[in-house]
C-alpha cells in the first residue's frame, strides 16, 4: 500500500510539474532593454542621428529613434569591412520607437574608425550616417566603493573611490556632488541639462585639477560640485553637524579616451563633526594626567553613537 501511495504521489508531482514546464517554455523571460531611458537622456546632448556608446570600451551599442508612423524597413551596416547588424526595435515613449544594434564583441576594436550607415531597404539610399571610434563614445558607470570620512579638521570630509574600469585606471575625470540632506532624508539632486551644467545657478562652479581642489561653501539646498582627476578629494567649508549626501560620476578624460558624463552614483551619507560650542563640550582634569569630557546630544536621537576627536599638542622642549 505504501509503495502504491508513493507511486501515486510521484505521478501527481509529474502531472503538476508538466503545466509549469510548458508555461516556462511558452513564456521566456523578457530580455532587458539594451538602451535605457537613462542612457538616452545622458546622450541627449550629442548632435548625431545615430547615437552610440560603450560602457567598457570592449562593447558598442548604437541606436536611432523614429516616429511610430515612419514607414519602410531599414538595414544597419558598419564597416571597416562591411557587415550588417541585427537590429532590435523597442517602444520608447508615446508614438516613438527605438532601433538598436548591439555590436558583436569580435567587431569592437579601439582606435579604429567605424563607418555607420542606415539604409532604406527599398531604395538602398542612405538615411543616416556617422563615423566614429569606440574609444570616443564612452558612457561609463559611476566609481566603485565610494567612502566618506572625517578629514581631521572642522568642516571637512575626505571622499575616496575606486575607478570604474580596472583596465583603464588613469583615463577618467570625476565629478563630485555634495549636498546637505533635506528634512525628508532624500539625496540632493540638482537638475542638470544635457551639457552637465546647472542652469541658472551661478553659485556652483566646476574646475579641472590634478590636485586636491577646494570646494566652495555649501548652503542648504545648493550642491557643491567639482571636477578632478584624482580618486579622492577633501571637501572643505562644510557646515558642522550637518548630514551630507555625496555622489560621484565618471567621464573619460578626453585625452586617450572620450565620451560623456555617466550616471551619478548612489548617494553616500556622511555627517560633519559638531563644534565644541554646539554640543556644550566641557572638559576637566582632576590630576593633570587624565581628562574627562562631557557633552550634550540631541534627545531625538537616543540610539545615535558619538565619537570625540582631539589632537594632542606638539611635543618638544618646554612642552608639558
Amino acid at each position: 500500500t505504501g509503495c502504491r501511495m508513493a507511486a501515486c504521489l510521484c505521478q501527481g508531482w509529474q502531472l503538476s510539474l508538466l503545466p509549469a514546464i510548458l508555461l516556462s517554455l511558452c513564456n521566456p523571460p523578457s530580455a532587458p532593454e539594451p538602451v535605457t531611458s537613462q542612457d538616452a537622456a545622458l546622450l541627449a546632448g550629442v548632435s548625431e542621428d545615430i547615437l552610440c556608446f560603450s560602457r567598457s570600451f570592449e562593447d558598442l551599442t548604437c541606436f536611432w529613434d523614429e516616429e511610430e508612423t515612419t514607414t519602410g524597413m531599414c538595414h544597419f551596416y558598419y564597416w571597416d569591412v562591411p557587415r550588417m547588424c541585427t537590429v532590435s526595435t523597442w517602444h520608447c515613449g508615446a508614438g516613438r520607437r527605438r532601433h538598436v544594434c548591439v555590436f558583436p564583441s569580435q567587431d569592437v576594436r579601439l582606435f579604429t574608425e567605424l563607418h555607420l550607415r542606415v539604409l532604406n531597404a527599398t531604395t538602398n539610399h542612405t538615411k543616416y550616417g556617422r563615423e566614429l571610434s569606440v574609444d570616443a563614445v564612452g558612457l561609463i558607470a559611476p566609481p566603485a566603493n565610494i567612502t566618506a570620512r572625517w578629514a581631521g579638521a572642522a568642516g571637512q570630509l575626505c571622499v575616496s573611490w575606486q575607478p570604474p574600469l580596472a583596465d583603464f585606471l588613469n583615463f577618467f575625470l570625476y565629478e563630485v556632488q555634495c549636498c546637505p540632506t533635506s528634512s525628508a532624508g532624500t539625496p540632493c539632486s540638482p537638475t542638470l541639462n544635457p551639457s552637465g551644467q546647472h542652469p541658472g545657478d551661478p553659485s556652483i562652479q566646476s574646475s579641472v585639477s590634478t590636485h586636491t581642489p577646494r570646494a566652495g561653501a555649501a548652503s542648504p539646498g545648493v550642491g557643491q560640485r567639482l571636477v578632478q582627476a584624482n580618486t579622492w578629494v577633501v571637501l572643505q567649508d562644510l557646515q558642522p553637524g550637518v548630514r551630507y549626501h555625496i555622489q560621484v560620476r565618471s567621464k573619460p578624460d578626453g585625452t586617450s579616451m572620450d565620451g560623456v558624463w555617466g550616471p551619478w552614483s548612489q548617494a553616500v551619507a556622511a555627517e560633519t563633526p559638531r563644534s565644541s560650542g554646539d554640543i556644550g563640550l566641557c572638559c576637566s582634569t582632576p590630576d593633570l594626567r587624565h581628562v574627562r569630557c562631557e557633552w550634550s546630544w540631541d534627545p531625538a536621537e537616543p540610539h545615535s553613537s558619538h565619537q570625540l576627536f582631539y589632537r594632542p599638542p606638539p611635543s618638544g622642549p618646554g612642552t608639558r
